[in-house]
C-alpha cells in the first residue's frame, strides 16, 4: 500500500487556568507621568498544549503496536506519514481518542483530495509515494502586511516584499509550484498597494544568489 499522509488536530475541551498579574503602567497627566497598576492577564494556553501533547503522545505512541513512519508535531497539529494499511490506521486512531477523556483528534488524510495543508504548505502525496508540497494561505487570511502606502521606511517595505517571495520559494518543491506559490504572493502584496514594478523586482531580488 502507499503510504498515506495525513493530519491530525487535537481539540482541547477544558480550557486551561490563567494567570492574572498586577504590573504597573504609565499615565501622562499634567504633572508628569503618574504609576498606576492594572490587571494583565498571562495567556499560557500554548505552554499548556505543548507540555500536555507531549506527555499524552509519548504514552501513545509507546502503547501502540503499529507507529507512524513520521510523526512531527506543532502544539496541537501533527503531520504524520502511515504505511500500515486503512484498517490499522482506524484502529490507530481509535487507540489516540482513547488516550482522554476530554481530547478528540480529527483527521485529514491524502486519500480524501490528494494533498492536506498543513501549517503554511500544502502538501501533496501520489500513489508512488513522491511528496511535493508549496505555499498555503488560510481562506480566512486577511493578506495584511505592511501596506505600501504606510509610513514605514521603505527599505522595510522591500523587505517585506522580498521575505514573502523566499518564503513562497523555500516552501515549494519545484519551479511550477514555485511558480504558484509567487503568484499567490503576487496577490497578496497587491491587496496591500504594491506597485507591479516593485512587486516584481521584489521577485527577481530573491531569486539572485546571496553574496559569499
Amino acid at each position: 500500500l502507499a503510504p498515506a499522509l495525513c493530519l491530525r488536530r487535537c481539540w482541547f475541551l477544558p480550557a486551561p487556568p490563567s494567570k492574572t498579574w498586577l504590573v504597573p503602567y504609565s499615565l501622562c497627566t499634567e504633572n508628569g507621568p503618574r504609576f498606576a497598576w492594572r490587571r494583565k492577564q498571562l495567556n499560557t494556553y500554548i505552554n499548556f498544549a505543548i507540555i500536555f501533547m507531549n506527555a499524552l503522545e509519548t504514552r501513545l505512541l509507546a502503547a501502540s503496536e503499529y507507529k507512524p513512519r513520521l510523526y512531527k508535531r506543532y502544539v496541537d497539529d501533527i503531520l504524520l506519514l502511515w504505511i500500515h494499511g486503512k484498517e490499522r490506521f482506524a484502529a490507530f486512531i481509535a487507540h489516540l481518542n482513547s488516550g482522554h477523556a476530554m481530547i478528540r483528534f480529527t483527521v485529514q488524510t491524502t486519500e480524501e483530495t490528494g494533498s492536506i495543508d498543513y501549517m503554511d504548505t500544502t502538501i501533496s502525496i501520489t500513489n508512488a509515494g513522491q511528496i511535493s508540497y508549496k505555499l498555503f494561505q488560510k481562506p480566512c487570511s486577511s493578506g495584511l502586511l505592511i501596506d505600501y502606502n504606510s509610513a514605514v521606511p521603505f527599505h522595510i517595505k522591500k523587505a517585506v516584499a522580498q521575505s514573502q517571495f523566499l518564503r513562497a520559494r523555500r516552501l515549494s518543491s519545484s519551479e511550477q509550484l514555485c511558480a504558484d506559490s509567487e503568484e499567490m504572493i503576487r496577490v497578496q502584496l497587491r491587496i496591500n498597494h504594491y506597485p507591479d514594478a516593485f512587486i516584481e523586482e521584489a521577485r527577481a531580488a530573491s531569486r539572485r544568489p546571496k553574496r559569499t
